[in-house]
Order: C-alpha cells, then sequence, then structure tokens
C-alpha cells in the first residue's frame, strides 16, 4: 500500500472512537461557531432587508433577530409617526399606512403568530396574513417606504 493511504487509513481510524457531534453546538437550527461569530451574524441578519415571509422559510432565522413584544413594536411605530398606540390599535380609515406597518412590523420582530397579532390589532389572523403580504410587496416597491420601515427597526 502507498504511504498516503496508510496515513488516511490511521487518520479516520483514530477518528472513529471520538463520538462528539459536530454538529451539537449549532444555533437556532442553521448557525455554527464561537460566540464572536454568532454575534456578528446576528447583527448581520438584523440589518438586512426583510422579507415579508422570511419566518416562512426559514424560521429558525426568527430565532436571531432581536425580539420585542408587539406592544414595545407599536409604541415604537407610534412615536416615530408621532402618534398613540390607541391610534395604531384602532379600526379607521385614519393613519391605515401606519397601522399596517406597525402590523407587520409587529410580525415580524415578536414571536407572536398571525392569531395573537390579529387579537391585539382587533383583525383576523387571514388578514395580518393578507398585510404581511400586502407590506412586503411595498417594501418591494417603494423606496421611501423601505427607509422608513429600516429606520424604526433600527430604533427598536
Amino acid at each position: 500500500m502507498k504511504r498516503a493511504q496508510k496515513e488516511y487509513r490511521k487518520f479516520v481510524r483514530s477518528g472513529i472512537g471520538d463520538s462528539s457531534n459536530p454538529l451539537e453546538g449549532v444555533r437556532a437550527g442553521i448557525v455554527l461557531g464561537e460566540e464572536p461569530f454568532i454575534t456578528k451574524i446576528k447583527g448581520l441578519i438584523q440589518g438586512e432587508k426583510q422579507d415579508p415571509g422570511i419566518d416562512r422559510e426559514l424560521p429558525s432565522l426568527r430565532k436571531l433577530y432581536r425580539e420585542k413584544p408587539k406592544e414595545d413594536v407599536v409604541k415604537v411605530v407610534a412615536g416615530y409617526y408621532s402618534l398613540t398606540p390607541e391610534d395604531l390599535r384602532k379600526r379607521t380609515r385614519k393613519h391605515i399606512k401606519e397601522r399596517r406597518i406597525a402590523i407587520y412590523l409587529s410580525r415580524i420582530i415578536s414571536k407572536e403568530r398571525n392569531p395573537e397579532i390579529g387579537k391585539y390589532f382587533g383583525i383576523s389572523p387571514q388578514a395580518v396574513s393578507n398585510i404581511l403580504t400586502e407590506i412586503g410587496n411595498k417594501l418591494a416597491e417603494s423606496k421611501g417606504l423601505e427607509n422608513e420601515v429600516d429606520v424604526i427597526k433600527c430604533i427598536l
């Protein structure tokens, strides 16, 4: 046998006794590394533009976001637009855009699902889903709206 083959066999046999799982340290189901690397990845993810369906496509990514309760999200959105949280929770034609942004961000940033978000805003879970899709589409079309949402996310 060639020397390289012997060395390779020796290498493989030495690793057979090692029962540690290399995936033990995986965080949020998708990131493996030391704490400084995990922190860096969290920062990158939090700074990226959000796809409206990101939590459906990669649910484990949501574990890396800075989670905030929906009430805190609504307070920040209300403050950004010089409104009160109650203004955003009311079902009126006033402040529709701001209300929908609050619903969108509440769903993206909190870990709560559509039924809880809907109950808080007095709408159905399907209405929450519709708003997520609508705002997601508008974010892709409007740089101005995208900038507004990004600023609010930074405040959060």
